[in-house]
């Protein structure tokens, strides 16, 4: 386990450039916050990952304030290995994190889910896989207390690697696990609840005749069988990042797009799998979409990672798009050292926060929050 963490600074931002505050934390080596989500009376739940060697990583969970991005309580917890967080939801009035654990001693890696209260203190942990390497980087809470881990295998499947849903209980028992793939590598990034009934995987596949990796959506009923697949996707490589419900049984997806350069594709399928709508939002820089959250006012904001090719500097961006995809308002945020998005989250006041990481002159990552206060009048260019 790694030691207290050491280094919390929250920055207030001035308000012209929408950035109400920052906040940056970590152990002084490298850190990364991987996902974040609301948590209770104002409140932001962070997980992540901690260094505390080159070999040897810890997860790493926080509560955050949102009024002014200040930490309230931090902890690292993990073995001798490297214990990772990269998904985080609020399952009732707690919050599960999931993520990969080499520190079981069951595998390489194992899929790893651990349950917090409000206060930092553990409920629960569990792991599942089998002998070689195996993870979740999503999760989404179900009615009851149960949830659904998604995230990718290399135990069992058709070959190389499957995308691998886990369905927990309560308690963390495992009440179901299915793989879906085929003879490449496949896996899952993002999963959400379509309706009350079903819950769609979004991610990546190598397989199904996919040279350059297609983006690949699986919907799983209440038992975890398959209500319908498909891959979506051009010449070059798509990765579904993220997805949401869109309110009427299916789900809209962020997605990466290597078009000319890597672009922003968000589209929508129908409960039946079948896409309805898309936009690409290009650029002559690399736009890497990472999330994709609905707005209180309708619409959606979607947050990533932008880097210029010429020189390999990374900030994040922000968009708040309408329900036709169209662009209301833009912001970009970043420094002189490399920032890079990997989660957001909307708060009930309309206010985003975006989580990543943010490099430093003489150090490794640090862990990064930022909050931005998005406006429907301040139109951004597309």
């Amino acid at each position: 386990m790694a030691p207290l963490i050491v280094l919390a600074l929250a920055v207030a931002a001035g308000e012209d450039a929408g950035i109400q505050w920052t906040c940056i934390a970590g152990s002084g080596l490298d850190d990364c916050i991987e996902a974040v989500t609301p948590a209770a009376d104002g409140r932001i739940f962070a997980v992540g990952h901690t260094e505390v060697t080159s070999d040897n990583t810890d997860g790493w969970a926080l509560l955050v304030d949102s009024d002014r991005g200040t930490v309230i309580w931090q902890k690292a917890l993990g073995g001798a290995g490297r214990d990772e967080f990269y998904g985080v939801a609020r399952v009732d009035s707690c919050y599960l994190a999931v993520g990969r654990t080499s520190s079981s001693g069951c595998g390489d890696f194992d899929l790893w889910a651990v349950e917090f209260d409000i206060h930092g203190n553990i409920l629960w942990q569990r792991t599942a896989g089998g002998p070689l390497e195996d993870g979740a980087n999503a999760v989404t809470a179900l009615p009851g207390g149960s949830a659904v881990a998604a995230g990718y295998t290399w135990s069992e499947g058709s070959g190389g690697s499957d995308l691998w849903l886990v369905k927990l209980d309560g308690a963390g028992e495992v009440e179901w696990s299915r793989v879906f793939g085929g003879l490449g590598q496949d896996k899952a990034f993002a999963v959400a609840p379509a309706d009350s009934e079903m819950v769609v995987a979004a991610g990546v596949t190598y397989s199904f005749s996919s040279v350059s990796g297609d983006a690949y959506l699986v919907a799983c009923d209440a038992w975890g069988q398959e209500v319908w697949s498909g891959f979506f996707g051009g010449a070059g490589y798509d990765f579904a990042k993220d997805a949401e419900p869109d309110g009427s049984g299916g789900v809209v997806c962020a997605c990466w797009s290597k078009r000319q350069t890597c672009c922003v594709w968000i589209f929508d399928v129908d409960r039946s799998g079948g896409m309805t709508a898309e936009r690409a939002s290009a650029s002559m820089s690399d736009l890497r979409a990472e999330s994709l959250e609905p707005w209180p006012g309708g619409g959606w904001v979607v947050a990533g990672t932008v880097e210029e090719p010429a020189t390999g500097d990374r900030d994040i961006f922000a968009w708040l798009l309408d329900g036709s995809l169209n662009t209301l308002w833009a912001e970009t945020v970043g420094g002189a050292t490399d920032e890079y998005c990997t989660d957001a989250a909307v708060l009930p006041d309309g206010r985003m926060v975006v989580a990543g990481a943010a490099g430093t002159s003489d150090k490794g990552d640090q862990g990064w929050l930022v909050c931005l206060r998005p406006s429907a009048g301040q139109a951004g260019a597309d």
